[in-house]
């Protein structure tokens, strides 16, 4: 059925972000239009709707492939529980960075949270691969594993994020022709960096030390099975 429609064009005014235009828009037509009207978005405000979307589906199917990958990686379903886990302090990081410089949530700034993602699954890789690592070629327990390696790793760690954050400052001063697009995808970088480097060497060997016994107890496990089928297979040889 073809209906009657006014298109209304509208840039957003200097300071103003598009959402919170588009949301006074939504309020203002809830108010003034009468019954049987309906307010249609397109153009621009319909573009950062489907980005949006885009954008969760996004994550969410790289965060599935990082579990598949960290799974055959560590070969175990245990191991990347602890890697994962700090994911959510980047987004922490990068929300209040927006929120303190009035910068709104766009495509950059997606941008952005996607490589904090990166970032950060990079620096729970570094510590639960040594931790296995100190267990595994050292013989050390799973608390010594973890005193030894937290400091090892520390390192590297910091010196990759305090060199993310000094790249991303220059972006987030806003200086030079089309700063405005880069300064929310910098600060969110700057923020998320920040954050979820503090809390995951901190976060991550305290699950790895609670999760780490479930897996070892589950290989012990599948020992003993492999060890009874491998005497049952040599008793049928002997009968024979």
């Amino acid at each position: 059925m073809r209906q009657r429609a006014i298109n209304i064009y509208a840039n957003a005014a200097t300071g103003q972000s598009l959402d919170k235009v588009m949301e006074f828009a939504r309020k203002t037509a809830k108010d003034v239009l009468p019954d049987g009207y309906t307010l249609a978005e397109v153009g621009a405000s319909k573009d950062v709707i489907d980005a949006f979307i885009s954008f969760i589906f996004t994550l969410v199917m790289g965060l599935l492939i990082s579990y598949m990958i960290l799974a055959i990686q560590f070969n175990s379903f245990i191991h990347p529980v602890p890697v994962m886990i700090a994911l959510p302090f980047p987004l922490t990081g990068a929300f209040l960075s927006l929120l303190l410089t009035h910068n709104s949530l766009n495509l950059y700034s997606f941008i952005g949270i996607v490589v904090l993602m990166g970032i950060t699954l990079k620096n729970s890789i570094l510590l639960v691969e040594f931790f296995n690592k100190q267990r595994r070629e050292h013989g050390r327990t799973l608390r010594e594993a973890i005193l030894v390696g937290g400091p090892i790793r520390l390192r590297p760690i910091i010196m990759t994020s305090a060199a993310t954050v000094a790249a991303s400052i220059i972006p987030a001063l806003g200086i030079g022709p089309g700063a405005e697009v880069r300064v929310s995808m910098a600060v969110v970088i700057i923020g998320g960096v920040c954050v979820s480097t503090l809390f995951s060497l901190l976060v991550v060997p305290c699950l790895y030390d609670l999760m780490a016994p479930i897996e070892d107890s589950s290989h012990h496990v599948r020992r003993e099975l492999d060890t009874a089928d491998a005497c049952e297979e040599e008793a049928e040889l002997v009968g024979r």
